[in-house]
């Protein structure tokens, strides 16, 4: 498989890593002063495994932390590199990653996956191990060294168990897939919750950032979060509309937006339908 990329500087001391053929996830890391913190790992463990080298060369430091944004599988899969750090993720992430461990990612599962894609390049999923969290939190974690340090926030959102990272002397934000920059996003996990992952947003906006960095997509600034959160009000709305009106979720009105028009798309339809089942309960 290709693995030939490049860290992006993000910041003095951040970095991030954004390809989307060929890794399928963006990752990043902030050097502190005597360790390295890592936000996600790409999907596959050859890839990853590069990650963590470049890391570790160019600031001359060891990745101590590895923040696992939430349990889908281009975020979860890549860990192995990074087992033995201090692998971190909510509370919820753990839990989830324990449902699917023995069936939809048990090795026979995997081994299916190798004999439904021949056409694939799969022989780095003979190098995924599911990998749970060594150190669980709820809320807010900070890891701290010396005077710097980085937050870590659980707002659930994208899924229950979504978190994202903040770097306050950088400046710099890692939304994992809180945030599909320049493109309509995947909101229609069983698990996502429209009202909360409104609610990471309007925090995202509170903090002091330049830079963000999204699980899918370019670096991006701060009007990238006010633009998908003018645009999941506006799809609220018109969701509750389309309830209102006793019609079903193809009847969504869609707001413009990245793609919304596209009607190949798979995300946008799963979306609609989650959205609908999720507002038609609340007000049930």
């Amino acid at each position: 498989m290709n693995i030939d990329f490049d860290l992006e500087q993000v910041g003095e001391r951040t970095v991030a890593i954004i390809d989307q053929e060929n890794l399928r996830s963006n990752a990043g890391a902030v050097a502190l002063e005597s360790f390295i913190v890592a936000i996600d790992p790409t999907m596959k463990p050859p890839a990853a495994r590069a990650f963590r080298q470049k890391l570790e060369r160019q600031f001359g430091l060891p990745v101590k932390f590895l923040l696992v944004t939430h349990y889908h599988a281009d975020h979860v899969f890549g860990v192995a590199p990074f087992k033995d750090t201090c692998v971190v993720g909510s509370t919820e992430l753990a839990a989830s990653i324990l449902k699917r461990k023995d069936t939809e990612w048990s090795p026979k599962a995997l081994e299916r996956w190798k004999q439904n894609n021949p056409d694939e390049d799969t022989g780095w999923l003979d190098e995924v191990e599911i990998i749970i969290p060594t150190l669980s939190f709820e809320g807010r974690l900070e890891i701290r060294d010396g005077d710097q340090f980085v937050e870590l926030y659980h707002g659930g959102g994208h899924t229950s168990c979504s978190t994202y990272a903040y770097v306050p002397h950088e400046k710099v934000l890692f939304a994992g897939d809180l945030m599909f920059a320049e493109s309509f996003p995947y909101a229609g996990d069983p698990t996502c919750d429209p009202d909360r992952w409104m609610d990471a947003f309007r925090k995202m906006l509170s903090l002091d950032f330049e830079k963000l960095v999204p699980g899918h997509g370019p670096v991006v600034g701060k009007d990238e979060i006010e633009k998908h959160l003018a645009f999941f009000e506006a799809l609220r709305d018109a969701t509750k509309e389309a309830i209102r009106a006793d019609e079903g979720s193809e009847a969504i009105r869609i707001p413009e937006f990245y793609g919304s028009n596209d009607e190949k798309s798979p995300w946008i339809k799963v979306t609609l339908q989650h959205w609908y089942t999720f507002y038609k309960d609340a007000e049930a």
